[in-house]
């Protein structure tokens, strides 16, 4: 159980300030940690056959950690559902990174929904890159649980939770994150194509053609 000392806000996460006995340090060497946990997990992910059992984690030091690594491996096709635009509070330069590649890769522009909350700095980005990002936000009676998926193996899904304050303890996030699992992908993906059509009216763009390239007889 956490302590008053140890306790970290969402807020001090973000800020990277932790209260470790005072010493900022003991934060940013636990994120370290953190990170290489989650780029050897999911590098095994990778190189193995489709992973059906998720990595389970509960604190957003971790949520950060494989959400950068999520954002890092994205080259064609990013879609989230989530209630802010806290996300972009300590990974906006990975997520610009991403958008980047996808406008590289001819994809589809990133899609993102904003369920009960502003879109804030999505849509800004949206504004300024109309062609790498596409956003959208409305309300809903129900808690939906907030998830993104990347290309077409990973993705990630919290459990359901109360809109983030900045003074709420970080260990409230709990997820599962699937590195390599296509299924998974497939089902989020066709949840978010139909929470995209409620808000936006539009249904899902056809799939670019294959091109078939002849080089003679």
């Amino acid at each position: 159980m956490a302590t008053a000392e140890s306790r970290l806000s969402i807020a001090d996460v973000e800020a990277g300030v932790g209260q470790f006995g005072g010493q900022m340090t003991a934060q940013l060497e636990e994120f370290d940690r953190v990170m290489r946990r989650a780029r050897r997990e999911v590098s095994s992910g990778y190189r193995h056959e489709p992973v059906e059992t998720p990595i389970r984690h509960r604190n957003l030091l971790s949520a950060l950690a494989y959400t950068k690594t999520a954002l890092h491996n994205t080259h064609r096709r990013f879609e989230m559902v989530t209630g802010s635009d806290r996300i972009l509070h300590t990974l906006e330069g990975e997520f610009r990174e991403m958008l980047r590649r996808i406008v590289e890769n001819r994809s589809r522009p990133a899609r993102v929904i904003v369920v009960n909350g502003h879109p804030g700095k999505f849509q800004q980005l949206a504004q300024e890159r109309p062609e790498a990002l596409r956003v959208t936000w409305g309300t809903r009676e129900r808690p939906v649980a907030h998830f993104f998926t990347s290309d077409f193996a990973t993705a990630r899904e919290e459990a359901v939770h109360p809109p983030l304050t900045d003074d709420m303890d970080a260990s409230v996030l709990s997820a599962e994150y699937y590195p390599n699992c296509r299924s998974k992908v497939m089902a989020l993906q066709n949840c978010f194509s139909a929470y995209w059509k409620q808000v936006t009216g539009e249904s899902e763009p056809e799939p670019p053609k294959r091109r078939w390239w002849s080089f003679g007889k």
